[in-house]
């Protein structure tokens, strides 16, 4: 039977997600999707991908969604959003979408995987956060909650990493994407990396996270992998 990988926010064209998805299809697994929309998403129609449309603001749902898709080995909490904005000008609204989306709602689905590994047999997580949980970020929320889901890793590794449960998470420095191109502070954010020679691709990022989601040694487990120059 084929392994099975529940993946967020892989739905993006040259984004890290969608490049993480394809390592871990070319190595037989099955997968899972969630995100907003599918619009032009590569993988659409291939029989070894479920692409479910769900908003990860709603936490409520994550349970029961999680219990719907069935038993999963890795999962890999990749969704994210940077609002780039000052926080003086933050509203009520973007603060909680970003600490819904960026932390609350993987801690959701980590707790309702985990729920399902205590039956059977523990797997892997890995977190996508940003080298901005180490450096901060001109959006103090995004900074803050990408350095929140990093410690959280580092909370399962002591709850459960003597049970079998293998978390680890990756901090990617400014990566060649499309994420959010038309922003006036990522397109200031990208020249800079660039000026400096730091930017990197996505790919080099999914073949970090799908060695934690595979075949890493056990012995790496509640770490943070950097991939940025």
């Amino acid at each position: 039977m084929s392994k099975r990988l529940l993946i967020t926010g892989a739905n993006k064209a040259n984004g890290i997600g969608i490049e993480t998805l394809r390592l871990f299809l070319d190595a037989g697994f099955e997968a899972v999707v969630i995100a907003r929309n599918f619009d032009d998403f590569e993988f659409a129609g291939n029989p070894k991908v479920t692409a479910i449309k769900y908003d990860l603001f709603d936490l409520s749902g994550i349970p029961e969604l999680v219990k719907k898709i069935g038993h999963i080995d890795v999962l890999v909490n990749n969704s994210g959003i940077n609002n780039f904005t000052n926080y003086r000008d933050y509203t009520e609204e973007l603060s909680d979408r970003i600490l819904r989306v960026n932390f609350l709602a993987p801690l959701e689905l980590i707790r309702a995987v985990v729920a399902d590994w205590e039956k059977t047999e523990f797997g892997r997580i890995v977190n996508v956060s940003s080298i901005a949980a180490e450096h901060g970020n001109r959006d103090v929320f995004y900074g803050a909650t990408k350095a929140a889901l990093t410690n959280l890793a580092k909370s399962l590794y002591l709850l459960d990493g003597d049970k079998g449960l293998i978390v680890n998470t990756v901090h990617p420095g400014v990566v060649t994407s499309n994420w959010y191109p038309e922003n006036p502070v990522r397109k200031i954010i990208v020249e800079e990396a660039k000026k400096a020679n730091q930017l990197i691709s996505p790919v080099e990022v999914a073949k970090t996270i799908f060695w934690l989601g595979t075949s890493s040694p056990s012995s790496i487990n509640g770490e943070v992998i950097r991939v940025a120059s």
